[in-house]
């Protein structure tokens, strides 16, 4: 009887190892990390912005930018953003979503909130919304960080996103 159930149990044992090597161990195993990182440049002029002002003493201005983003594995993406910010933060805070739609057809939401201070734009993506194609299923967030540009009208911002895909 003894050698019957430890013949079973190598049987089992047996047809578990084929599930794991034919369909693999858990989701969880087919995930990748991913850090993206790269330079955008953002339209910074007034063309999307409104401003209310819901009370005295208080204005709220809204918006929507659109630009290029260039990563470091020589992806490209255009970004378009919108966002909301109030005078009543002291320290200039905004915030908003992200859409970056990558030169195959890809795309990742995100969530971001950032602030103005004295060495420029710094914020945060607090987390991923929605993405589609290798997107897809992906959660993380990221950084983002003003830079110096040339121009006039045009924000630089270094970006990035720390993500995990999914299969």
């Amino acid at each position: 009887m003894n050698l019957l159930l430890q013949r079973k149990a190598t049987i089992r044992q047996f047809l578990f190892s084929l599930l794991i090597v034919f369909i693999g161990p858990s989701d969880s195993a087919f995930s990748e990390e991913v850090v993206m990182s790269g330079r955008l440049i953002l339209q910074d002029g007034n063309q999307g912005w409104k401003e209310n002002t819901p009370a005295p003493n208080s204005r709220i201005k809204s918006g929507f930018t659109i630009g290029v983003a260039f990563f470091d594995d020589n992806t490209i993406a255009e970004k378009q953003y919108i966002f909301a910010q109030s005078n009543r933060d002291p320290d200039g805070s905004v915030s908003g979503f992200s859409l970056y739609t990558f030169d195959n057809g890809d795309s990742l939401l995100m969530e971001f909130e950032a602030s103005w201070t004295e060495d420029g734009l710094i914020g945060q993506y607090l987390r991923v919304l929605e993405g589609t194609g290798r997107f897809t299923g992906a959660t993380g967030g990221g950084t983002l960080k003003g830079v110096a540009g040339p121009w006039y009208e045009t924000i630089m911002t270094d970006v990035r996103l720390d993500l995990v895909l999914v299969d």
